[in-house]
This record gives C-alpha cells, sequence and structure tokens, in this order.
C-alpha cells in the first residue's frame, strides 16, 4: 500500500476519502498507529494507494482510574485511488 502527501504518477481512479481518528499518549505510537488505521481503512474500500494524506492533531486531557493524564489525538485522512491502466 502506498500513502503519500502528494501525488502518484500512474493512472487510477478515486474511490473516496479515507479517514481515521486515534489517540494515544506517546506521540510515536500515535503517529505510527494512525498510518496502519489509515491504510486498514483504505484497504477496506479497495485502494491500492492513498494520495495527499494530511493529519491533524490536538492535545487532550484523558480521565481514567489512576487519574489524569495527556494524549496526542490525530484525525489522518486522505484519498483512496485504485490504479488503472497497464501498470496496476
Amino acid at each position: 500500500m502506498i500513502i503519500t502527501s502528494g501525488d502518484i504518477d500512474r493512472p487510477y481512479e478515486i474511490i473516496g476519502l479515507a479517514s481515521v481518528l486515534v489517540s494515544d499518549n506517546i506521540v510515536d505510537k500515535a503517529y505510527k498507529k494512525a498510518i496502519k488505521e489509515l491504510e486498514k481503512s483504505a484497504r477496506k474500500m479497495g485502494a491500492d494507494a492513498v494520495t495527499f494524506m494530511r493529519m491533524s492533531n490536538a492535545m487532550a486531557t484523558q480521565w481514567g482510574c489512576l487519574g489524569q493524564r495527556q494524549v496526542l489525538v490525530l484525525f489522518v485522512w486522505g484519498t483512496a485511488v485504485k490504479f488503472t491502466g497497464k501498470e496496476n
């Protein structure tokens, strides 16, 4: 699965918007989880790639039995595409 913040130089058709919302208290883990979940979402749509991927983030306070902690919330989206033509 190709996930890129730009376009792909091969023919494709747009399937739709793939998007996910994830959160974690470890920044690196949140970003990795977001990409993995975006890929999973796009595959369910039948996509070969996600183009023009974007991220929006925010910090939030999460309350639990051990008190409060800060978590990173990521909203990640992109255009799910299916390759067409000879290179498919």
